[in-house]
C-alpha cells in the first residue's frame, strides 16, 4: 500500500487535486489551479525531494509534460495521475 502525503501549490476557484506517482509507487497529492503552468508543481516537487529538475521527467497519459502546459491544457480532471521518472546521472 502506498503512503500518501498532501501538498498545495496554488489554490483558486478552479483548483484540482493531482496525484504524482513516484517511481517507488508512493503517491503525493498536490492541489493546483487548473490554469497554473505545471512547471510550478514540478519545481516544487523537485525542491521538496531535493532532485535536480533536469533529471526528472513528469508524464501524463504517457506523454512528457512541457513546462508551460497547464492542467486545463491537458484536460486533466480532479484526481488524475502524473507519473514521475527519475533519470539518474551516472559518472563513468
Amino acid at each position: 500500500m502506498a503512503r500518501k502525503s498532501r501538498s498545495s501549490v496554488d489554490m483558486g476557484e478552479s483548483a484540482i487535486k493531482l496525484a504524482l506517482r513516484e517511481p517507488d509507487g508512493i503517491i503525493v497529492n498536490y492541489i493546483i489551479d487548473d490554469g497554473t503552468p505545471l512547471e510550478l508543481l514540478m519545481k516544487t516537487y523537485c525542491q521538496k525531494k531535493e532532485h535536480n529538475r533536469k533529471n526528472v521527467t513528469f508524464t501524463y497519459l504517457g506523454t512528457p509534460i512541457l513546462s508551460m502546459q497547464t492542467a486545463k491544457d491537458l484536460n486533466m480532471k480532479d484526481g488524475d495521475t502524473i507519473v514521475i521518472q527519475i533519470n539518474e546521472v551516472t559518472q563513468k
